[in-house]
């Protein structure tokens, strides 16, 4: 249907019988059949109207040229060709015009990267929070997190359905891996909020999990951890690069940049050797402690300071870990 209306209109614009109309045609029919077919090859989703849109639009807009019929068509084709020209272009115009500090119209590629980065922010300063010794209490969940995080997987769906053309492709494979590793991290966190209020939702960090907070080995793990957060924050910026010139260093992420940011270490000392070296200290400055042991019916493991002490060594571990695969695969995409 669309190819046969679009076709009709175009002839009925410009399917004189004179010199200037036969080349006008010929341009046309030339710039339909390419831009309909680039879609067929660069978009799957509309692959199958713009071949539809090609096969019919060309069909409808070769036929022998007629006077009659076009002088009888043209005055209202050209009207409404105008009015839906005025159209659209107002609202472009209008839709790129600020409204209150967003944009009405963007490509769901842009909001998408725009929506992971407010979705690590929100994660980092969570995982910050929680070890933060300064705060009395844990962040209370009311979902904000884990909307922001299905409105930026579905637009992650819409962006890699963009033509693209001279861009860059939509890099699928890591945002999903961004958005696997965000939802991972938010569940260790969860066990670690949990773990510190004693199951309270909001509540106050329990003596055990304050008295880990306040030793000086965990404050270097939990600097280290802060860090690897604003280093992956930074290297998440590739989802929003939709050009690569050859002749230009536009920042891109390289092993070399990523040593260089990271911390000061010895030259045969890796980042996961570092990290092995301050669990060591953390361990020892833990069996320091002295824990009363609770027996009884009303013993749990959220009462018990050794519990505490290794479900927190075990959840900055896993972060650690799906940090350090996120950025992996940074490298790969790169």
């Amino acid at each position: 249907v669309l190819g046969n209306v679009f076709g009709q209109l175009i002839y009925s614009v410009v399917g004189f019988c004179n010199p200037i109309s036969y080349l006008a045609m010929a341009s046309v029919v030339f710039a339909w059949s390419s831009i309909t077919l680039l879609v067929y090859f660069h978009s799957p989703d509309a692959a199958g109207i713009a071949v539809l849109l090609a096969g019919f639009g060309t069909m409808r807009m070769g036929r022998l040229c007629n006077d009659q019929e076009t002088k009888l068509w043209v005055g209202p084709m050209v009207n409404t060709c105008v009015a839906l020209s005025c159209t659209m272009l107002a609202d472009v115009v209008l839709g790129l015009l600020p409204l209150g500090n967003s944009f009405r119209m963007r490509r769901a590629s842009t909001m998408a990267a725009e929506a992971i980065q407010h979705s690590w922010v929100q994660i980092e300063a969570a995982a910050v929070g929680v070890l933060n010794v300064e705060a009395p209490n844990v962040r209370e969940h009311l979902g904000g997190f884990r909307q922001l995080l299905a409105i930026a997987q579905e637009l992650g769906n819409e962006a890699s359905k963009e033509l693209r053309c001279h861009r860059m492709p939509w890099r699928t494979e890591l945002f999903n891996f961004v958005a696997f590793t965000l939802a991972r991290i938010r569940m260790t966190l969860n066990t670690l909020e949990h773990t510190a209020s004693r199951g309270k939702e909001g509540g106050p960090k329990s003596e055990h999990f304050l008295r880990i907070l306040r030793l000086e080995s965990f404050g270097r793990l939990r600097s280290e951890l802060k860090q690897f957060f604003e280093e992956v924050q930074s290297q998440l910026k590739i989802l929003e690069r939709e050009h690569c010139p050859p002749d230009e260093d536009d920042g891109a992420i390289t092993m070399e940049s990523l040593l260089s940011a990271a911390p000061p270490m010895l030259p045969t000392e890796t980042r996961s050797q570092r990290h092995m070296t301050l669990l060591e200290a953390l361990f020892a400055e833990v069996s320091e402690l002295r824990f009363p042991r609770l027996y009884g019916p009303g013993a749990t493991l959220e009462s018990d300071g050794v519990c505490v002490a290794c479900v927190m060594i075990k959840c900055c571990g896993a972060m650690q870990a799906d940090l350090r695969a996120l950025r992996h695969q940074i490298l790969r995409a790169e």
